[in-house]
């Protein structure tokens, strides 16, 4: 009986390690960000990741309670025509649930309003800043009459924009 006791004494130590690991475990597969599954390769997560990032900065009510305003900046590098349609395809999984939207995608944070700036008076009464707009720039419109998609490129000569028909399988109708 005093061996045992003495085995014990001596495991004690890697016994309470070995479940405070366990538990860690446990505790860190609960609050893990995302859902996650395992399978011989590791966790994954169980919803795809697009083939670029981009954040959305702002997402406001509209006026009239069924739309929304969204303004989401975007990796310059990653700004293209293609990827804009995939982010299309996202934000109208995200907010399927809105007949409106519009999504204002920019490529420098110089383009994106502050908190202040954007809490203040009307965009139209701030005075401009000088590094914004050099950079590509796109919005999308959603509504029940049609999706666009509106590419603005300041390197071109026009300052018209390149007009999108999202719901026409993409036939340019403007450049």
């Amino acid at each position: 009986m005093k061996t045992l006791s003495c085995a014990a004494r001596v495991l004690r130590p890697y016994l309470i390690a070995a479940i405070s690991l366990s538990a860690l475990g446990t505790i860190q597969a609960f609050f893990s960000p995302g859902k996650l599954k395992g399978d011989s390769y590791g966790p994954q997560r169980l919803h795809p990741q697009p083939p670029f990032r981009y954040a959305i900065i702002y997402n406001d009510p509209g006026t009239d309670g069924s739309s929304r305003s969204i303004t989401i900046l975007m990796d310059p590098s990653e700004f293209s025509e293609v990827n804009l349609r995939t982010l299309f395809g996202l934000l109208s999984q995200k907010f399927k649930s809105l007949s409106k939207y519009d999504a204002y995608v920019e490529t420098s944070l110089q383009d994106v309003q502050t908190p202040e700036e954007h809490e203040g008076p009307g965009y139209s009464e701030q005075m401009g800043n000088p590094k914004a707009g050099k950079t590509p720039a796109a919005t999308i419109r959603h509504s029940p009459q049609a999706d666009t998609l509106y590419i603005y490129l300041p390197s071109r000569a026009t300052e018209h924009p390149t007009k999108i028909d999202l719901r026409a399988g993409g036939a340019e109708a403007n450049h």
